[in-house]
This record gives C-alpha cells, sequence and structure tokens, in this order.
C-alpha cells in the first residue's frame, strides 16, 4: 500500500506549506512519513531501490510507482537531493522541502521560479552496495533466462529452428555457412540483420534500409547476445539469434520492444573490416 500512495500522502504533506518540517545539520528539510532507526544507512555508491513523487510546490510533477535503482552520489551542493537521501535508512518514507537552486542549480528553467519550493517524497526500499546489487541482479537474470528458453525452445518447435545453446542462454541457428574469417572479439564487423518479437513482429532491419550495421565486436557497443554470438560466425554466414531478455535489452521498454522481451535476429556477416 505505501508504494502505491505516494502522490497521495506527498499532497497531505506538502498542503500545510512546509511548518512542520525539520532541517538536518546539512541543512535538508524533511519530514519523516515512516521511520525505521535499524534500517540499513544510505552510504555514497550504494544502490538504492526506491519509489517517488516530486511536487513543484503542490503540483505534481512526476511519480514512479515502480521501484527504481538508482545510484548514490557525492553531493554537489550543499542540501541537494543525494544529500537528503543520505539522511534516510532502509524502509523509510521521507518528504523533502527543496530550494530550486540547491535542487537543479543556477540554471534554472522556465517554469520554475527561485521562490516555488520543490517537494518530494521518497520510499527507500532497499539498500546494497554495488556487489551485493550486482550479486542479485545475476541471480534475477539467470532465474529469467531459465524461464524464457522453455518459451523460446517452443518458438523453435513451432517454428522447425534447430539451434544450438550456448552456456549463457542464447540460442544460434546456422541458416548458410559462411566461407570466410571468423569474427574475433575486438574486429570491427558489419552485419545485416532483421529484429523480430516472438509475435514475428519486425522491430528493426537492416535489411529494409539497404545498409548494415558497422560495429566493433565485444565491446558493449551491441547487446550481449550479439556479442556473442557473432564471434561464432564466418563472413558469409547467415543465422538466427534467439536470445533471452537478459542478453538483450532485458527491463528496458525501448517502445516496440516492451521491457523483458526475448528477441529473435537474422543476421548476416557480411565483412569483417
Amino acid at each position: 500500500m505505501l508504494l502505491l500512495c505516494a502522490a497521495v500522502i506527498t499532497a497531505n504533506v506538502y498542503g500545510n506549506e512546509n511548518d512542520d518540517f525539520q532541517v538536518a545539520p546539512n541543512g535538508v528539510k524533511y519530514k519523516a512519513i515512516v521511520a525505521n532507526p535499524d534500517g540499513r544507512q544510505v552510504m555514497v555508491n550504494d544502490i538504492i531501490t526506491i519509489t517517488s513523487a516530486l511536487f513543484i510546490n503542490d503540483s505534481l510533477v512526476s511519480e514512479n510507482t515502480a521501484p527504481m535503482p538508482m545510484m548514490v552520489m557525492e553531493p554537489q551542493r550543499a542540501g541537494d537531493l543525494f544529500d537528503a537521501i543520505l539522511l534516510m535508512r532502509e524502509g523509510e518514507t521521507t518528504a523533502f522541502a527543496f530550494d530550486p537552486k540547491v535542487y537543479i542549480g543556477d540554471n534554472l528553467p522556465p517554469f520554475i521560479k527561485e521562490t516555488d519550493v520543490i517537494n518530494m517524497t521518497i520510499s527507500l526500499i532497499k539498500t546494497q552496495t554495488e556487489t551485493e546489487f550486482e550479486a542479485d541482479r545475476l541471480v534475477a537474470a539467470e532465474k529469467l533466462i531459465a524461464e524464457e528458453k522453455t518459451t523460446l525452445r517452443q518458438y523453435m518447435e513451432e517454428n522447425n529452428i534447430n539451434a544450438t545453446e550456448t552456456e549463457s542462454g542464447l540460442f544460434i541457428a546456422v541458416v548458410q555457412e559462411g566461407t570466410g574469417q571468423q569474427a574475433q572479439p575486438g574486429d570491427q564487423v558489419s552485419v545485416h540483420y532483421t529484429g523480430k518479437l516472438l509475435n514475428g513482429k519486425v522491430f528493426d532491419s537492416s535489411v529494409d534500409r539497404g545498409t548494415p550495421i558497422r560495429f566493433q565486436v565485444g565491446v558493449g557497443q551491441v547487446i550481449r547476445g550479439w556479442d556473442e554470438g557473432i564471434v561464432t560466425m564466418k563472413v558469409g554466414e547467415k543465422a538466427i539469434f534467439l536470445i533471452p531478455s537478459p542478453l538483450a535489452y532485458g527491463e528496458r521498454d525501448l517502445g516496440d520492444i516492451p521491457a523483458n522481451s526475448p528477441l529473435i535476429f537474422e543476421v548476416e556477416l557480411v565483412e569483417i573490416h
């Protein structure tokens, strides 16, 4: 319930002109909505997972009800957002009131006046070190890959695709053997591709544009499934990559590609430069 009510809580808090807020030693103006004195204290470089609601005065500007991870940075200005977050403990919900020039800096956008108050309510769900966050991310990714492999195997069966599974969970089906040089990490390559969702919808195609994409293999310029798959190919080879979402775009929603979407790519290694 708490995570879904940030805007309601915030409206009630900020409807009273902040007259019962406290001021921390670092100058942050705050009000504890849910306190958790035994919770884990936030530290610089932690990864925190939060929900939040942002107001200018008492007008809602944005609201994030889906838990969102963010890294805690060193404060840039005394009393800024990170200075505020560093006051919090895991499990707490706190309302903050900021001077616009402290929150944003000297260059305010036209719609914010110096006399406005930027109000924000933050619910701190989890606090982790980078190592802990990465470990949790890997566990979640492995679980999702295992679930999506079942879906991809069903897709292959329905579409008569015979593919080889890699250790990471990527499936590669060779459609046409290549006769040229094999790609290696670090190579500059040109690749033609058509990308599809499992329902057959094409979301992108270099073939339609008539120009292959050029990139360096193995340095993160493309999704992980591509970096892994391209180095198995020789020039002239055509293949189908069936990629679980953690090896593709993961939780990112890219419009035509919904979050957590396994993807199908028909690829051709055109050239190694």
